[in-house]
């Protein structure tokens, strides 16, 4: 557990460091096109991939810190085992989501490897950003299995 821990903490640093090239990207970007009148060419193509990644490794870094939104206004009424349970449930769904967003990630990398499709203006592969955010994916859904194993154990622990 410690591991994917550590490894959701590398993935916000990952995701951080996107966050950071992409505002260098465009603030470039910006300055190019109105005091140079020549703007870096293929900077939304290299946003589209940058943002890619940053999203999937923040949303991997926000789970391992537990910083996702939870509305409990009326979860809150309950007793702990009754929202333990509910955690536990709502895991469980959350698991199967991420495994079809991870697959269908991988699978559409896989697509475009073979389609050998490349970016429109900077011919960059499109497939790599697609397994980037596979692996993204499947933190996510390892650290959501992490959460539901200490949720279990909770309830375990917990009294009716």
């Amino acid at each position: 557990m410690r591991m994917i821990a550590a490894a959701g903490r590398v993935a916000g640093y990952i995701a951080a460091i996107m966050l950071a090239i992409l505002t260098l990207l465009t603030v470039s970007d910006i300055c190019g096109r109105f005091f140079f009148t020549r703007p870096i060419v293929g900077t939304t193509e290299l946003t589209e991939y940058l943002l890619a990644i940053m999203a999937f490794f923040a949303i991997a870094w926000a789970a391992v810190k537990q910083r996702h939104i939870k509305v409990d206004l009326i979860m809150s009424r309950f007793p702990p085992r009754a929202q333990t349970i509910v955690d536990c449930i709502t895991c469980l769904f959350s698991i199967g989501i991420y495994v079809i967003i991870t697959w269908r990630l991988a699978m559409e990398g896989i697509d475009l490897q073979q389609l050998n499709l490349i970016s429109a203006f900077l011919d960059v592969p499109k497939y790599p950003f697609y397994f980037i955010a596979a692996l993204g994916a499947a933190l996510l859904t390892l650290v959501t299995i992490t959460t539901l194993i200490q949720y279990l154990a909770k309830v375990k622990g917990l009294k009716q």
